[in-house]
């Protein structure tokens, strides 16, 4: 390793002062553990970390270095007794003070950690700790020692916690976790950006997977999947809770949670399924966003039900100011409704393929499709806001693509007439096919002129 006095001479040497060469720290085989070879280090320097496994804790002392293990898959750093109850600290990365461009976490399994006592917020981050810090997480896993273990044994961010802090995760799994808020990731005051990453089976009294305040988060290509939510409370809590931030995920799946969520809410293709909770009457909603603003695009919501109540939604999208669901899906899921509330906005271009949750909607509904006998001979049970705004289809039998003809029966008649007028009649559901605004015979040609050419 080189002294202080010879980085400095090298680098006058080389004529640039500000750019020093990054030295690397070797463990075991120079440094008997992973906190000798920090200690030693200075920024920009590279801790190796050899395949084995490391009980200890260890502090980055503020330094904005990289440790990076052989593969997450064999090189474990763990705190035995950070599963118990123990008054102790015992985060398993304390990366406290270490400013930009932060320190780096790579190919290491965390495990154990219960966290450290932090003043305001009592025990926070098990696995990473970030105060006034910015750090970034890449390949990992962060999980408990012993799975059997109590599951609230830390308060805040079993997995992470971060404060006044910017946290990057890439391909990290965090799993198995709990803690009384944030069962997986705490974050106040912070920015979140996660990339491929995973957190499932974690639980919380209060955000299962995610508490946030005044945090932005933006997820990319993740999955959120199997986490407890606590409380009964879909109007309090969920699987991310958010107060005072934006949480905008694109191409996340969301699988078998209670969602919640507050402020401003942003989902582009993302898949929301196999939702299943049961819980106190009016509370057990599967998939629920309550923020001010909500904009979904191009999502997928289905097989989501709630079986244990007769108010429960399987999905209820509240934006208190605005809401704006386009080209998205609705398949297959049950329970009593599915809930579209705002101020403004609209739902439009989206799929509705056999249902049995009604649709609810505060909003104008614009050019949907909605197919299966029961949104065409059931309006009144499938509809309470009668919002359709035109350009809406209703398909009594359709195929896997919900692309089926518009056909009553197989023999095409007189009957099939007075079907059509029956059908446009329940509800006064307003389907146009002729776009002249009105419901009349002249829809009933149009249809058919469409029938006879195979659309």
């Amino acid at each position: 390793m080189k002294t202080l006095v010879q980085r400095a001479w090298l680098a006058v040497c080389a004529g640039v002062v500000s750019v020093v060469a990054a030295d690397d720290l070797l463990v075991p085989s120079q440094y008997a553990t992973i906190q000798e070879a920090v200690d030693a280090a200075e920024p920009g320097d590279v801790v190796h970390v050899a395949a084995g496994t490391y009980d200890e804790l260890v502090h980055l002392r503020g330094k904005a270095i990289t440790v990076r293990g052989e593969s997450k898959s064999t090189t474990r750093v763990r705190h035995l007794e950070g599963n118990s109850r123990a008054q102790d600290d015992s985060t398993i990365f304390d990366c406290t003070g270490v400013p930009e461009p932060g320190a780096v976490i790579e190919g290491l399994a965390l495990r154990g950690g219960r966290g450290t006592w932090v003043s305001q917020f009592s025990f926070c981050g098990g696995g990473v700790l970030a105060i006034d810090a910015a750090v970034t997480v890449r390949d990992c896993y962060i999980e408990p020692v012993f799975t059997d273990s109590d599951p609230y044994h830390t308060v805040a961010g079993a997995g992470i916690a971060a404060i006044d802090s910017r946290v990057t995760l890439d391909d990290v799994t965090i799993r198995n976790l709990g803690a009384d808020r944030g069962g997986g990731i705490y974050c106040d005051s912070s920015t979140l950006v996660m990339t491929y990453s995973a957190i499932s089976s974690c639980n919380a009294e209060y955000g299962s997977a995610i508490w946030a305040a005044d945090t932005d988060i933006t997820m990319s290509h993740c999955a959120v999947r199997n986490n407890g939510h606590g409380l009964f409370f879909a109007d309090v809590d969920g699987a991310i809770r958010m107060q005072r931030g934006a949480l905008v995920a694109s191409e996340t799946s969301f699988t078998e949670n209670l969602f919640a969520s507050a402020d401003e809410a942003e989902f582009e293709r993302c898949v929301f399924d196999r939702g299943s909770v049961q819980g106190q009457p009016g509370t057990d909603d599967v998939v629920m966003v309550v923020a001010d603003s909500i904009t979904v695009s191009g999502c997928t919501f289905k097989d989501l039900t709630a079986p244990g109540s007769t108010l429960a939604h399987s999905v209820e999208l509240l934006g208190r100011d605005f809401i704006y669901v386009e080209g998205s899906e609705f398949a297959r899921n049950g329970a009593e409704r599915m809930f579209f509330v705002g101020d403004s906005g609209a739902v439009e271009n989206c799929r509705f393929v056999q249902n049995d949750a009604r649709v609810l909607s505060t909003v104008p509904l614009r050019n949907n499709s909605f197919c299966g006998e029961e949104y065409t001979y059931n309006f009144d049970q499938h509809f309470i806001f009668y919002t359709l705004d035109g350009g809406n289809t209703f398909v009594p039998r359709c195929d896997s693509t919900c692309r089926t003809n518009l056909v009553f029966d197989n023999d095409v008649n007189t009957l099939d007439f007075f079907q059509f007028l029956i059908w446009h009649s329940a509800g006064n559901m307003w389907v146009d096919f002729n776009g002249d605004e009105r419901i009349d015979s002249n829809d009933f040609f149009a249809y058919l002129a469409a029938y006879e050419q195979g659309c």
